[in-house]
């Protein structure tokens, strides 16, 4: 009768031992009560279970429950091997062992001592070996109990006997048993410990992602589940947004709309769609929303990823600006140039008419006025193209400190005595290769458009800086005031050329476009930061170089007469007969021709010297750079000196290298023509940028 109860008792205790094992109950519990279960059914048994160290060569205490504390402690980190107990021979044979007497057992040659000192006379002890195993990997022993071959030892159960004790069948069943639900737990309780890892993992990837992660419920479109981003950008937290539906994020989403996606969802499509999400605290910013729908444990749901696309969206409207300014651009370069050559008449020869008229004349009034409207028009042009990328530049080496000290004073007559000037310049700024002239445009019209901004008074600061990226090193100039500041619409246009916030007939709104395409054509950037009712700050950014800034020599301008013979090449009539006349005027024979082979049949004809050859870089046929390498290549000793009122990119397309050719850039005056072509004979090849007494 006591043998049924016990089995009885016995089966109950593995059936609450296995519900353990199914619900996760902690393992070390699992195993204490795996241990309780044998000694209950193994008369004057003391068990041990010992599992595996990491390092696969000693076993560690798991749960020892009958067994005295000092024993425990000597056992705990036991080597596994050979003739090493009845556990760790177990473990190293990967096989059951019983000890019936250990006393005279080999098995406990090195630890007989310890165990007699502790009133222990026998050791069964069976390796708790895993079933985990490949889809093909051949197994054996019980087929209820199946042992992959070379199977991982996860540690050993042994029962320890006060008396020298033989194990009976069933005492054999008992362990054997024991082992089997030991190896359950142990597996279960590393799988639990790796999916919890894995999901720790997942979790991690999710919520580091950059996209927002929802997951809704597809019948009633609940949230059950977000990722750390979906909360960092919303600014709700987890709890909040569970149990939420997408209304509350997303007013846009009607249930029309949302009825659709679902119809599209339920056909096998991922939809992406534009929506605008809204935060806790009501702003709202554009995103991009990919959903796909998916099923786990039999209920349908639907993945929602969500891309913020500020970013984006501002990259998008800065390309589509570029490309307005760009095409912008283009159209005011082709402008400038059909009126670089109508100027270039217009004011040369109002400029001889001038000249030859006295001043108390009724009509030099008149034409004094035309002279006045011939350089405003000469300068608007100037702006145009400095705007577009493609006026005539002579970049060299420059020190933004040492420009803006030559300018302080010029700008501190410009803004008044209501605004305060301040510089805060860098002592060790890089320098820039750049048009000096230019940049100092860009100087005076941002501290300009400063002083516009503060009418009642403020502070004015230019400062320099050395920037550092992972691109390279650039040098920082910045103005800024503590004016009105701009709106956002406003900033967003502010560099467009002809806009301006100023009244009618107060400004021609090139200021800052011209700064635009001067900065941009020097390779580099400028950028606004605005605050309504704080002030702007605008910044140009140089790249560095390695030179130094030169301090130019001064040539004086040679306006004494000339005898020398020039060749002129020039396709625009007017242009030519000004030239040619401004030229005679000062003493010069001009071999005056239409187009390229013209000038080169007059230049075979003509037999004595020919010491200039003045030519237009763009005509019809034969451009100027060819018909100079003609000619040349008959008169070495010839000088020549190149005009165009083109942009500098289709200059260089037909081969004149601005800085190393003589050039003038149109539109010119008389004066300016006979100073340059003293220059060209004097050698010194450069551009000639007008003065502003010529073109204002």
């Amino acid at each position: 009768m006591a043998i049924i109860e016990r089995a009885k008792s016995g089966s109950e205790r593995q059936a609450a031992i296995l519900e353990r094992i199914a619900t996760n109950a902690p393992l070390q519990e699992t195993l204490d009560e795996l241990v309780a279960f044998v000694e209950h059914q193994i008369s004057g048994a003391m068990g041990a279970l010992l599992l595996l160290d990491p390092d696969g060569r000693h076993l560690r205490c798991a749960s020892v429950r009958g067994l005295p504390a000092a024993y425990n402690a000597l056992i705990d980190g036991l080597e596994v091997g050979a003739c090493i107990g009845s556990c760790g021979t177990a473990a190293f044979r990967r096989e059951p062992v019983f000890v019936t007497d250990i006393a005279t057992d080999p098995l406990w040659v090195h630890h007989r001592d310890v165990a007699q000192r502790h009133g222990l006379a026998a050791c069964w002890s069976t390796p708790i070996l895993s079933r985990r195993r490949s889809e093909h990997e051949p197994i054996t022993g019980d087929p209820e109990r199946p042992v992959r071959l070379g199977a991982a030892v996860l540690g050993t159960f042994a029962v320890y006997f006060a008396v020298p004790t033989s194990p009976e069948p069933a005492h054999r069943e008992v362990l054997a048993s024991a082992e089997y639900l030991a190896c359950i737990a142990i597996e279960a309780d590393c799988a639990a410990r790796e999916l919890s890892e894995s999901d720790a993992r997942l979790r991690m990837f999710v919520d580091h992602a950059t996209d927002g992660f929802f997951v809704h419920d597809a019948e009633t479109d609940v949230v059950v589940e977000v990722n750390q981003q979906a909360c960092a950008s919303l600014g709700y937290t987890r709890d909040e947004l569970i149990g939420a539906v997408t209304s509350l994020f997303d007013p846009e989403a009607s249930r029309e709309m949302r009825d659709e996606i679902s119809s599209r969802l339920a056909l096998g499509e991922t939809v992406t769609f534009d929506s605008r999400h809204v935060r806790k605290d009501g702003t709202a910013f554009p995103v991009e929303i990919r959903i796909r729908a998916f099923e786990a444990r039999g209920q349908k749901f639907h993945l929602a990823l969500v891309r913020d696309t500020t970013a984006r969206r501002e990259l998008e409207d800065q390309l589509r600006h570029a490309q307005k300014m760009e095409a912008i651009g283009r159209l005011a370069g082709g402008v400038a140039h059909d009126f670089n050559n109508l100027l270039t008449v217009i004011n040369g020869y109002t400029d001889v008419l001038l000249h030859q008229m006295p001043e108390d004349a009724p009509e030099h009034a008149d034409l004094s006025m035309i002279r006045d409207a011939g350089e405003r028009a000469a300068a608007l042009t100037a702006q145009l193209l400095a705007f577009s990328r493609r006026s005539i530049i002579a970049p060299k080496a420059l020190s933004l400190n040492a420009l803006v000290e030559r300018l302080v004073k010029m700008c501190q007559r410009i803004i008044g005595e209501h605004i305060t000037l301040a510089t805060q310049l860098e002592p060790e700024l890089g320098s820039v290769m750049a048009d000096a002239g230019q940049i100092e445009q860009v100087v005076m019209n941002l501290v300009v458009n400063a002083r516009d901004a503060m009418p009642r008074g403020g502070r004015l600061v230019i400062a320099t800086g050395n920037i550092k990226t992972l691109s390279g090193r650039y040098v920082r100039l910045t103005v800024s005031d503590t004016g009105e500041g701009m709106t956002d619409e406003i900033r967003a246009r502010v560099f467009e050329p002809f806009f301006t916030t100023k009244p009618q007939g107060q400004g021609s709104g090139l200021g800052l476009a011209t700064a635009y395409g001067i900065v941009e054509q020097a390779n580099g950037h400028i950028r606004v930061d605005s605050t309504l009712g704080k002030g702007t700050s605008f910044s140009v950014i140089l790249p560095v170089i390695d030179q130094r800034e030169v301090t130019p020599l001064m040539i004086a301008r040679d306006r004494a007469r000339g005898s020398e013979t020039v060749l002129l090449a020039e396709d625009e009539d007017a242009v030519r007969r000004l030239v040619q006349r401004a030229l005679e005027l000062h003493g010069y024979s001009v071999l005056p021709a239409r187009n390229g082979e013209e000038a080169e049949l007059l230049e075979r004809a003509h037999l004595g010297p020919i010491h200039l050859l003045i030519t237009d870089v763009v005509m019809p046929g034969m451009g100027g750079r060819e018909l100079a390498d003609i000619v040349k290549s008959r008169r070495p000793q010839l000088k020549v000196l190149y005009m165009s009122g083109y942009t500098n990119d289709e200059v260089v397309r037909h081969g004149v290298i601005v800085a190393r050719d003589a050039f003038l850039q149109k539109p010119f005056t008389p004066a300016g023509l006979v100073a340059r072509v003293r220059a060209a004979f004097a050698s010194t090849p450069s551009v000639e940028h007008a003065a502003p007494s010529e073109v204002g």
